[in-house]
């Protein structure tokens, strides 16, 4: 997206290293660079969807017990610090700088994701923090980010998502998120389709991995609260912070992983800033409201499904998504709730045009321009992409669009 450093910009227009899972690579980089990812332990967060919001959720649990907290994302939203987070704050551009010129000059054949992931290990050893909250880019087993030194692992829902790369079923996409589980490593899981717990718990037969199910340990309130129940603490209602039914899924899980960390810290968790963690967090991006207009990065059919169930209908939507989905398939949910759809081109990244998507959902209008799009007054959904998103609130806060400098965005996972 925006404020893409000109190394990466380099790095991502280098269309063979877009899409590269050989961990070899990385593995040799890290280790020139005196292996930073082994100096924190990890919560290594794996899933299709609320891997972001479960991570943010964690992390801020994490720093209110008084530790240092490491927290990688992706991908950004407008400004690509935003992916490398110490308590709270961005990486500094001029931190940023010089540990991209690092890691690029011990690994000029890492790809993108390669060397953001290892910029992150980087800046986290150095800052020395207590422990790191750390999102898969994509599926898990082969992901730049499963080199890191787990503690705990956690795993989200998952459904049918980037089948092309991970697996056209649901047992092969669940086998590939599974490929985080390390062995005696506790893993912490949502409920899952019937096919996908069978996987992840054979998964961790194989590896005397304990298997903990979140939502066991979660009692879910009407009013956007959950109660946390182990054998290691109670703890009582606590609001979540990020709005969406979905988000108690994300909730219960952040709780179990921190309560896991803790026990594998040898720490007691302080119940109480346990319960003021989450005050004032937000997580950009996700069912975020800015003026008239709702900013959600759904990007497949089951976060599509999950998002219009917090619709009040009628709505108008702002629709525009990357090639490789359908159309149909991605409206179908909302289909109900709308009172109007335009189309748009996603910029900055490779995009179904507008009149396609027109066609192929068979109504709606078409805008060329962003800008002239988002001219709304009434109630407005924008979704369909995360790169969407991270334009439009880019032109929220006074940022220039991206340019087009990737003909695959998922080189910039």
């Amino acid at each position: 997206m925006t404020n893409l450093p000109p190394q990466l910009v380099r790095l991502a227009q280098r269309r063979t290293l877009g899409m590269r899972f050989d961990l070899d690579r990385l593995r040799a980089a890290l280790k020139c660079l005196g292996d930073p990812h082994q100096s924190f332990p990890a919560l290594h967060v794996a899933g299709t969807n609320g891997k972001g919001s479960t991570a943010a959720m964690a992390c801020a649990l994490l720093r209110s017990q008084g530790l240092r907290v490491g927290l990688y994302t992706s991908p950004h939203l407008v400004d690509f610090a935003e992916r490398i987070v110490v308590d709270g704050e961005m990486i500094d551009q001029q931190a940023l700088d010089r540990l991209l010129e690092r890691v690029l000059s011990v690994g000029d054949e890492l790809s993108f994701f390669d060397v953001a992931t290892a910029t992150a290990f980087a800046y986290f050893a150095e800052k020395a923090v207590d422990v790191a909250v750390v999102e898969v880019g994509l599926g898990g087993r082969l992901d730049s980010t499963n080199l890191v030194n787990a503690a705990v692992s956690a795993i989200t829902s998952i459904s049918l998502d980037h089948c092309a790369v991970l697996g056209g079923t649901i047992e092969q996409i669940a086998a590939e998120k599974a490929g985080i589980i390390r062995r005696s490593v506790p893993v912490v899981c949502t409920t899952q389709a019937p096919e996908v717990t069978a996987v992840i718990a054979s998964r961790c037969r194989e590896l005397s991995a304990p298997l903990i199910s979140a939502v066991e340990r979660t009692r879910v309130l009407d009013d956007q609260r959950v109660c946390y129940r182990s054998a290691r603490c109670v703890v009582a209602p606590m609001a979540v912070p990020l709005a969406g039914r979905y988000q108690l899924d994300n909730a219960a899980i952040a709780l179990a992983a921190v309560d896991e960390m803790a026990a594998a810290l040898g720490r007691q968790l302080d119940l109480d800033a346990l319960r003021s963690a989450w005050t004032a967090l937000s997580w950009p991006g996700r069912f975020e409201r800015v003026g008239p207009l709702i900013l959600d990065g759904a990007h497949n059919p089951a976060g599509i499904a999950a998002l219009s169930a917090e619709l009040q209908a009628p709505i108008d939507l702002i629709y525009g998504q990357q090639p490789g989905r359908d159309p149909l398939q991605m409206l179908a949910p909302l289909r109900s709730k709308l009172r109007g759809v335009t189309f748009v081109r996603i910029p900055g990244v490779l995009s179904v045009e507008p009149a396609e998507l027109r066609s192929l959902a068979g109504y709606g209008e078409v805008a060329d321009d962003l800008v002239a799009a988002l001219n709304v007054g009434a109630p407005t959904l924008v979704t369909g992409s995360i790169y969407l998103v991270g334009a439009v609130r880019a032109l929220c806060l006074g940022r220039p669009l991206p340019a087009a400098v990737l003909s695959d965005p998922s080189s910039r996972q």
